[in-house]
């Protein structure tokens, strides 16, 4: 089986907003959670089993919580609400998700990677098990923050930077106060904002990765000339196949590829197929769909080094939304005959499952 590396997963947030004990099997959170619920959680997809049965040796993990200052505080207001008004009570949301990855690096689920010398190995750990399951290993984590609205101040980046925290991206849906994110209706495209410029100069200079999935086309095109470190998209697919502002076009993902970076390929169909017809459920996309989006991408790069697996699997989302084949996580090497149906050889099919990621962090983790 091959070894995975998943460039983007939402765990924190499914533990503490939609309640799920990660450390059960899928099949055990999927009977805790047999009503019907009005959330947005969806049927569970991963746990710390399934990824440990599924060979997934390291995730990038989130910090995810949103400041949204036209919030109205007269709401209903939901546990899985993403949105505060104010940057403080985001930064306290995200310090908890931090501290539920310490305590689940405690207990053995997982083992924060931060540096070169410890993705080396934690990768030689995973490689020399023959049974990661039997073994128990923990899996590794890359901590990133999905937007940067935890941030309070642009000198307090050095805070999370010492707690771990390795990649930012700038906004998720709509505007942040550092950039604009996907963009809609009512929060169109737009430029990045001062404080954006001043993290980026600052991100710089931490040495932490900046993710542009989620940004607007507008503060795409201005953060890759003030941030010179490299660039990743840890979840997105391409707009020339599925048309929506929340993918990347062809000029954007050559922007990235010519930086060295990778993109990673996301399950969510309604990012796979667009139009998608959220009325007609089930829907019929299958893998195949997918191989497009990653085909692209390759054809992009002229090489197969620039693309992996982003899953963002149950971020959100649940196995109703990815494609027809992926029920759980362990499904997903599914994908290792439907890219050599392709033209992807063994080496390739490695590159996207696990090499393509591992070899960007070796290389832009601290020494």
């Amino acid at each position: 089986m091959q070894l995975l590396f998943d460039g983007h997963l939402d765990i924190a947030m499914n533990a503490l907003a939609y309640e799920r004990d990660q450390r059960l099997t899928v099949d055990q959170i999927r009977v805790r959670e047999h009503a019907p619920n009005e959330s947005e959680r969806g049927t569970c997809t991963l746990s710390f089993p399934e990824l440990r049965a599924a060979n997934t040796a390291v995730v990038v993990g989130t910090i995810f919580i949103r400041c949204k200052p036209n919030v109205d505080p007269a709401r209903t207001i939901f546990r899985e609400d993403a949105d505060y008004p104010d940057p403080t009570m985001a930064y306290a949301v995200g310090q908890s998700q931090v501290a539920y990855y310490k305590l689940m690096e405690e207990m053995g689920e997982l083992r924060f990677i931060t540096n070169k010398a410890e993705l080396a190995a934690h990768l030689e750990l995973w490689e020399e098990s023959s049974d990661p399951v039997a073994d128990h290993l923990p899996i590794g984590l890359v901590l990133m923050m999905e937007g940067a609205d935890p941030i309070v101040d642009i000198e307090q980046a050095k805070q999370w930077y010492d707690q771990g925290l390795r990649c930012i991206s700038l906004a998720h849906f709509g505007h942040s106060r550092f950039s604009c994110g996907t963009p809609s209706a009512a929060e169109p495209d737009g430029p990045l904002t001062d404080l954006g410029r001043a993290l980026l100069v600052e991100m710089d200079q931490l040495g932490i990765v900046l993710d542009l999935s989620h940004i607007a086309d507008q503060s795409f095109s201005q953060a890759v000339d003030i941030y010179q470190g490299p660039l990743i998209a840890t979840h997105t697919n391409c707009r020339a196949i599925a048309d929506t502002g929340r993918q990347m076009t062809d000029d954007q993902f050559k922007t990235i590829i010519n930086r060295g970076g990778v993109i990673g390929a996301v399950m969510c169909v309604s990012m796979i197929r667009h139009p998608l017809d959220r009325e007609q459920f089930p829907h019929d996309v299958t893998i195949n769909e997918l191989a497009d989006h990653i085909l692209r991408i390759c054809d992009l790069a002229g090489n197969t080094n620039h693309v992996g697996f982003g899953t963002d699997m149950d971020g959100g989302f649940g196995a109703a939304w990815t494609p027809v084949e992926i029920d759980r996580f362990t499904d997903l090497h599914k994908f290792a005959d439907c890219l050599s149906g392709r033209g992807f050889s063994d080496t390739d099919i490695t590159k996207f499952f696990s090499g393509n990621w591992q070899r960007f962090w070796m290389q832009n983790l601290p020494g």
